[in-house]
């Protein structure tokens, strides 16, 4: 079991106020466990500089009526299948639609792969998010 530390940290009122708020919209039990969080989010993405071996996703929306873009999209999928595990298509309504892209692999790949997404044309919304294995 590993053994905890306690610290105690400065904090402008507002800056506490606002934190709290976002404890209690995403039902942290405690300042404690929101904090560790956040922490192990910034370990993360300084880990993702060093292009570790990571697992994760890119999910994406965008307008299927966009010229040519199902096509660019296969094509830069192609040029990633070392790190693409997988896709799922889904059908929002009759103009949007929105990918899942399974990911395994390069951090720098699939970082890379984002935003080559991110840059076609006639995408609405790209989120990516890892987890080092």
């Amino acid at each position: 079991m590993s053994k905890l530390v306690r610290f105690s940290v400065c904090l402008d009122k507002n800056l506490v106020e606002e934190f709290d708020q976002h404890i209690e919209s995403k039902n942290y039990s405690n300042r404690s466990d929101a904090f560790r969080d956040l922490m192990r989010k910034a370990i993360i993405e300084k880990s993702l500089n060093k292009d570790v071996k990571t697992a994760g996703t890119i999910i994406i929306s965008y307008d299927h009526h966009k010229r040519e873009l199902l096509n660019k999209l296969v094509n830069v999928e192609h040029d990633y299948e070392d790190v693409i595990i997988s896709t799922q298509h889904i059908h929002i309504n009759h103009d949007s639609c929105m990918e899942m892209i399974a990911l395994r692999g390069s951090s720098k790949r699939m970082i890379e792969l984002s935003n080559k997404i991110r840059n076609i044309k006639g995408i609405k919304n790209t989120e990516i998010c890892f987890v080092v294995i």
